[in-house]
C-alpha cells in the first residue's frame, strides 16, 4: 500500500518522463542492484544494542567500537573570518545541535547512512527565545523513513522527500468522546507520509490515500531543508558503509569461543570421582543399596542395577583392602580458551581501526602504532562529516537572510601530544617568518597568509595588520637584544612600548 502512495505521489509531482535521480527510467539509467553493499539495519543494530542471542557473548563490543567515532572525533569550529557568522554557527555547532549531530554521526557509523532535517520553532512558541528561533533545531530521521529524490544526477540539490510519520490517535465514538475498552484507551496507528519541496509541505494519508491539506502549508525557505548523512561513501555502493561490517565476523567467532569456554568451564568445574573396585557390583550393592530393586524384606536384590546413582548418604565409601577412591583434578579449557579470545580481540582492534584502550582494556601506554592508525582514521571521519554539516550550517545562513557561505571548519586536536608538536612547530615557523620579513625576504601579508595553515580562524592579511596595531606590546630598553630588534640595528618597527593605535 505505502508503495502504491509513493509511487502515485510521485506521478502528481513529477513530470512522467522524468522522476528524479532514484525514480528514472531503468531504460535511460540502469538500475543499481542493491544485492550487494547493503547494510540489514535490523541486524546492525541488534549488534549495537546487543540484543541478539545468537551473537550477544560477543557484540558488546559493537557500542565501543561505533561509539568511539563521534566521541574522539568532536565538534568542529567554523572560522570564516566573520564574527557574525561564525559566532551564529558555532553556537549552534556547540550549544543548539551537538546532540543531533552526534547522534547522526553515531548512526551514519552503524547504519552506513542518516539523514538530518533543519526545522525552526515557531515564533508563536511562548517558550522558544530569539536565539532558539535564529539557531533552528536538527532532527535525526532514520534512513528507511525517508526517500530523497535530487534535481538530477549530477547535482546536490534535493529537489523533493517522502518521510513515513507514524502517529497513534485515539479511537473516538460517534459524540467525539473517547473509546474505552476494559478502561484502555483505543490507540489507532495511523500512517502519514510528509512530501516536502522547495516550495511546500503537504500531507497524504495512507489508510484514505487522502491529502491533509489542513497540515499542508508553504515553504518560505526556498529548498528542502534534508541532509543525507553517509559514512565512508563509496560510490561503486552508492552509498556509505556501516563500521559494524568488517567487525563482524570476529564478533561471531568471539560469541562461540566464549559460549564454548563457558561450557566447558561448566563441565569441568563439577568434581568427578573415580573409584579403583574389582568387584564392581559388590561395591555398588554395599554403597548405593538404593539403585538397586527391592525384595518383599527391602533388601536390594543382585543383579537388578538400575543404572542411577545418588551420592545423598555416601560421606562413607566401603572400599576393600586392595581398592581405592580419589577426585579428578579439575583442569578447565580456559587458559587456551583466554589466549584465543585475546587473538580475536586483537583482530576486532584492527578491523575496527581502534586502539585496544578504547575497547576499555588495561594496556598501559597507548601503543604509537595503534594511535597512529586510529588518528588516520578520525581525520578521514572529520573530512566525511564535515560535509553535511557545512551544508545544514549554509541551511541556517539562508533562514536568518544570510549568504550561504561555505563555512571552513577548525578541529580540536586528537592527540594531546600533537597539540605540543603544533606548538613548537608554531614556534620555529613564526621565528622563521620574523626574520625573514625583518631582512625584507618577504612582505608581512605573505608571513600571515602563511601562518593561516598553522591558525586557521586567522583573517585577512589586512584585517589582522589593522586589529595587531591594537597589541599591547612591552617596552624595552633600547639597548637590550629585544630594544635593538633582530638585525642588531635598534627597534626597526619603531615600537614605543604603548598601545598602538
Amino acid at each position: 500500500m505505502l508503495t502504491r502512495l509513493r509511487r502515485r505521489i510521485s506521478e502528481m509531482v513529477v513530470a512522467p518522463s522524468y522522476k528524479g535521480f532514484k525514480g528514472m527510467s531503468s531504460k535511460f539509467w540502469p538500475a543499481w542492484s542493491k544485492s550487494t553493499g547493503q547494510v540489514n539495519l535490523d541486524k546492525a543494530r541488534k549488534l549495537y544494542w546487543n540484543i541478539d542471542e545468537a551473537t550477544n557473548l560477543g557484540s558488546g563490543i559493537s557500542k565501543r567500537v561505533i561509539n568511539s567515532t563521534p566521541e574522539f572525533m568532536g565538534l568542529p569550529w567554523s572560522s570564516t573570518g566573520d564574527e557574525f557568522v561564525d559566532e551564529l554557527l558555532n553556537d549552534c555547532i556547540h550549544i543548539h545541535w551537538p546532540s543531533e549531530i552526534i547522534s547522526a554521526v553515531r548512526d551514519s557509523c552503524r547504519d552506513s547512512k542518516s539523514v538530518l532535517r533543519l526545522r525552526q520553532r515557531p515564533a508563536s512558541d511562548p517558550l522558544a527565545s530569539v536565539e532558539e528561533i535564529n539557531s533552528g533545531y536538527l532532527e535525526v530521521i532514520p534512513p528507511e523513513e525517508v526517500e530523497i529524490f535530487y534535481a538530477d544526477f549530477a547535482s546536490r540539490r534535493i529537489e523533493r522527500a517522502l518521510i513515513t510519520h507514524s502517529v497513534d490517535e485515539v479511537k473516538r465514538n460517534d459524540d467525539g468522546s473517547p473509546l474505552l475498552v476494559k478502561g484502555e484507551w483505543q490507540v489507532h496507528k495511523r500512517t502519514i507520509i510528509e512530501e516536502i519541496t522547495s516550495d511546500s509541505y503537504t500531507f497524504f494519508d495512507e489508510e484514505t490515500n487522502e491529502v491533509l491539506t489542513d497540515m499542508g502549508k508553504g515553504n518560505p525557505w526556498g529548498f528542502v531543508p534534508l541532509v543525507e548523512v553517509f559514512n565512508d561513501f563509496d560510490a561503486s555502493l552508492e552509498g556509505g558503509q556501516s563500521d559494524l561490517t568488517s567487525v563482524q565476523p570476529f564478533i561471531n567467532a568471539f560469541h562461540d569461543v566464549l559460549g564454548q569456554a563457558l561450557v566447558s568451564h561448566k563441565q569441568h568445574a563439577i568434581p568427578k570421582a573415580v573409584f579403583r573396585v574389582q568387584d564392581v557390583q559388590n561395591f555398588l550393592l554395599n554403597n548405593f543399596p538404593d539403585s538397586f530393586e527391592q525384595d518383599e524384606n527391602g533388601n536390594p536384590v543382585f543383579g537388578t542395577f538400575t543404572g542411577e546413582v545418588s551420592w545423598k548418604g555416601t560421606e562413607i565409601v566401603f572400599l576393600n583392602a586392595e581398592e581405592g577412591a580419589e577426585f579428578l583434578e579439575a583442569r578447565s579449557v580456559l587458559g587456551d580458551s583466554k589466549t584465543l579470545l585475546e587473538f580475536l580481540i586483537d583482530c576486532m582492534v584492527i578491523a575496527a581501526e581502534v586502539p585496544r584502550w578504547v575497547l576499555m582494556l588495561d594496556v598501559g601506554a597507548a601503543d604509537r602504532v595503534e594511535m597512529l592508525a586510529f588518528t588516520n582514521k578520525l581525520w578521514r571521519k572529520r573530512m566525511n562529516f564535515a560535509k553535511p554539516i557545512q551544508e545544514i550550517c549554509k541551511m541556517i545562513l539562508v533562514v536568518n537572510k544570510r549568504d550561504p557561505v561555505m563555512p571552513k571548519f577548525k578541529w580540536e586536536d586528537i592527540d594531546p601530544n600533537q597539540l605540543v608538536n603544533k606548538a613548537q612547530a608554531l614556534q620555529m615557523v613564526t621565528m622563521s617568518l620574523e626574520l625573514a620579513q625583518e631582512r625584507q625576504l618577504i612582505s608581512d601579508a605573505t608571513g600571515r597568509e602563511y601562518l593561516r595553515q598553522y591558525v586557521p580562524n586567522m583573517k585577512s592579511p589586512a584585517e589582522e595588520e589593522t586589529d595587531a596595531k591594537k597589541n599591547l606590546v612591552l617596552s624595552a630598553p633600547p639597548n637590550s637584544p629585544a630594544g635593538r630588534g633582530p638585525n642588531g640595528q635598534g627597534n626597526p618597527r619603531n615600537i614605543s612600548g604603548q598601545v598602538q593605535g
